[in-house]
């Protein structure tokens, strides 16, 4: 008789939602390459965009951040800029004066950090033109990414609010870097296929630009627990708009270059999402919203209680292994020789030392995630060459160890009401 542990039972669980989700993207895909793209309108000319960069101690990177956007190929005269310094204590408000002298630009200067919200608020509501970009003040844009968005709004339906830019790693050359340019490939290809269904949750700060009337009937931008874009994605939504993906559109963003640093970005991240959804927890389970309600938010809410059990299972089963074979040491009397002599590799259904079930199950999910992987790497016109690399290795090990103790931390102030800090 085959004895069922409980970490058995927590495992066999984890497989089978990571083996429904691979599943779920495996049927976007075939459903997707049997589907011919829906017809484009005819577009003409450029409209007005209002570009707004909030800075909050930014000193390394807003002055390339600011360039860039000048160095685009939209029309000067249909380009509007809006520079918000959010109070920042560092030589932030020099660079952007700096530079004030060599384009034109509007500048609000405030002496308070008030947060992202409002610094967006201040220029949403004073933009006169057709449509207002968001960028992130440690991100810098492609020659032709504004352009790009701007006309793929101009060619969405009316119920369109908003289109999100790919994001690449501008830093890729660094240690940390390198995972998480590995990270946003398979992020952006799967935010790809969501946009596809109408699952896409997250106009990002790294670039997005959105009807500026549908934003400021909704009133602009909330707080939202210091993710202001997730919020306000739910809010489109929640209003019967559609955000959607752009494939043309690039934009480089720095990342964090130490782990701590990324712990933190991350923590702000989840910690949003889950008080978000909460707050719109009428949309989870919802007929109206379809697979947003039974699928997509469910998911992103309890999403990090399986990356734990996931991430701690080895570790769990790896340690049992060890303190068993210290105490047979122990009783062979610290002899080594009696040690190795009884010493069996027994194997069982835990993870490391799994009978044929358990390798099965190991083999069909590493299978799905290079799968997932090439196609991610397909679509996004990069060598397949990379799959395989020493820096993919590392992320299958170690990474998701960082991602899940980030939400270790962030239910940790869940529970104990803690807050979060822009940065």
């Amino acid at each position: 008789m085959v004895e069922i542990t409980f970490g058995d039972v927590l495992l066999y669980i984890v497989m089978f939602v990571s083996f429904y989700i691979s599943a779920y993207f495996l049927d976007i895909i075939v459903n997707e390459e049997e589907k011919k793209e829906k017809r484009k309108k005819t577009v003409r000319g450029f409209p007005g965009v209002t570009i707004a960069i909030p800075a909050y101690n930014e000193e390394k990177s807003v002055v390339k951040t600011i360039e860039s956007v000048f160095k685009s190929d939209y029309p000067k005269d249909k380009l509007k800029v809006i520079v918000i310094n959010d109070g920042s204590k560092d030589k932030t408000r020099e660079y952007i004066l700096r530079l004030k002298r060599k384009y034109d630009f509007v500048f609000i200067d405030k002496k308070k950090n008030e947060g992202k919200w409002k610094a967006l608020n201040d220029a949403l509501f004073m933009t006169k033109t057709k449509y207002f970009g968001v960028l992130d003040s440690d991100s810098e844009v492609d020659k032709d990414s504004i352009k790009n968005i701007v006309r793929e709004m101009e060619e969405e339906d009316e119920d369109v609010a908003g289109i999100t830019s790919l994001m690449r790693v501008k830093n890729k050359d660094k240690k940390l870097g390198k995972l998480q340019w590995l990270e946003y490939v398979l992020n952006i290809f799967q935010k790809t296929l969501y946009s596809k269904i109408n699952l896409l949750v997250v106009l990002t700060g790294v670039l997005s630009v959105y009807d500026t009337k549908i934003l400021k009937r909704l009133g602009g931008f909330r707080e939202g627990y210091k993710t202001e874009d997730f919020e306000l994605t739910l809010r489109l939504i929640e209003n019967d708009y559609k955000v959607k993906q752009s494939l043309n559109s690039y934009t480089y963003t720095l990342v964090p270059e130490k782990v701590n640093a990324l712990v933190k970005q991350r923590v702000r991240w989840y910690f949003g999402t889950i008080l978000n959804i909460k707050d719109y927890k009428k949309m989870l389970f919802n007929k109206d919203y379809g697979e947003l309600g039974y699928y997509q938010l469910p998911l992103m809410f309890v999403g990090g209680i399986f990356i734990i059990i996931g991430t701690s299972l080895p570790l769990y089963y790896f340690f049992k292994r060890i303190f068993k074979d210290i105490k047979m040491f122990y009783l062979s009397g610290f002899d080594i020789m009696t040690f190795i002599k009884n010493y069996s590799f027994e194997i069982d259904t835990n993870l490391l030392f799994f009978d044929y079930k358990m390798m099965y199950l190991l083999v069909f999910g590493v299978t799905m995630f290079f799968y997932f992987m090439f196609r991610a790497f397909y679509t996004h016109k990069i060598p397949k060459k990379y799959v395989f690399k020493i820096d993919t290795i590392i992320y299958l090990m170690l990474y998701a160890y960082i991602v899940a103790w980030a939400y270790v931390i962030t239910y940790f102030k869940l529970i104990f009401k803690r807050g979060i800090k822009w940065r």
